[in-house]
């Protein structure tokens, strides 16, 4: 237990284990950090029982050591709190506020190995090592099989500033530190080559499909007067119809199918374009769920109306017109 103030006996730890076995020492001290920020930390026995601070311990500070550029950990801990009196300007009432005050225990630690882990890696291995006693001692068994421990007791710092701010020390025999990373990216060049040949694609179908919107647009204006442009521009409605399916896009290819009903609709055949337009609209509603394409199917709705309009009205022939008024029968 690291004792608040010194009314306690500085170099002993709680263990929350076992509350039979009283005191435990503590041993070592496992912190995962990011240059200057601690993320998590936890402290353990010999035995790698967890151990925590008595309540008046907050947290864990971090320092970097500005003589061998190492880190130095200190325990912040909270006093009780003393009565603060506060008088307000017309000295009428007087309230008195609890003001905590804070002190701070430095860790001599003697040995620290430092890991470093990708961050993914060092987060589940945290988590494993707080939860699980049998990954504790595996854990700890690769590190002394791969690293080694780094002997800091030569190691002090002389700042002035590190002994005027700490209320006393406290001996910790060990410490891991692990440095978390950026996961490495690995690269798959084999998938990279497929996703190439598929972008590629993508980029020459979007092409092609501008070309023939735009080349499509104009044979289908050409198309109101004209009618082998009518029939180009339905051709071009098809080719497009094939590009947008590969492509795999639903709204392209309704789009499609309406250029194609309004190649019908300036041919001649009104009914199979009434057909295709009530269907279009119905996927766009209702399936699709575009309201650019609903307005585009009410659109050619109108332009239907005006033909059925248009090839009602019978034409007049120049004989049944005298003096600019037509003569009826």
């Amino acid at each position: 237990m690291i004792p608040a103030i010194d009314n306690v006996k500085k170099d002993f730890w709680r263990s929350t284990k076992n509350k039979n076995r009283g005191v435990v020492m503590a041993y070592l001290l496992v912190c995962v950090r990011q240059q200057t920020d601690i993320l998590h930390h936890g402290i353990y026995s010999r035995d790698l029982s967890p151990v925590k601070f008595d309540t008046h311990a907050v947290g864990i500070a971090l320092r970097i050591d500005p003589c061998f550029n190492s880190t130095q950990y200190f325990v912040i801990c909270c006093d009780n709190f003393h009565a603060h009196p506060t008088s307000y300007k017309n000295n009428q009432a007087k309230c008195t506020s609890q003001m905590p005050k804070l002190s701070f225990i430095h860790l001599d630690i003697e040995y620290v190995i430092n890991a470093h882990l990708p961050a993914d890696v060092a987060y589940h291995s945290f988590q494993a090592f707080s939860t699980s006693k049998h990954f504790r001692k595996s854990f700890m068994h690769y590190l002394r099989t791969t690293l080694h421990w780094q002997d800091l007791r030569d190691k002090r710092c002389l700042c002035r500033e590190l002994y005027t701010s700490c209320t006393h020390g406290v001996t910790l025999p060990r410490s891991i530190q692990i440095v978390i990373e950026p996961p490495a990216v690995k690269v798959c060049k084999a998938w990279c080559h497929r996703l190439e040949g598929l972008v590629k694609k993508r980029e020459f179908l979007e092409e092609t499909m501008a070309w023939l919107s735009t080349l499509g647009g104009g044979y289908s204006s050409l198309g109101d007067y004209f009618r082998h442009f009518s029939v180009r521009a339905g051709e071009i409605s098809i080719q497009q119809f094939r590009i947008a399916l590969e492509m795999g896009d639903p709204v392209m290819v309704s789009k499609c199918r309406l250029f194609y009903a309004q190649s019908l609709m300036q041919l001649g055949p009104l009914r199979m374009s009434k057909l295709m337009i009530r269907q279009e609209f119905h996927t766009a509603r209702y399936v699709l769920k575009d309201q650019k394409l609903v307005d585009m199917c009410k659109g050619m709705w109108s332009k239907l109306q005006f033909c059925y309009a248009k090839k009602r009205v019978k034409p007049t022939s120049s004989s049944d017109v005298h003096n600019g008024v037509t003569l009826a029968r």
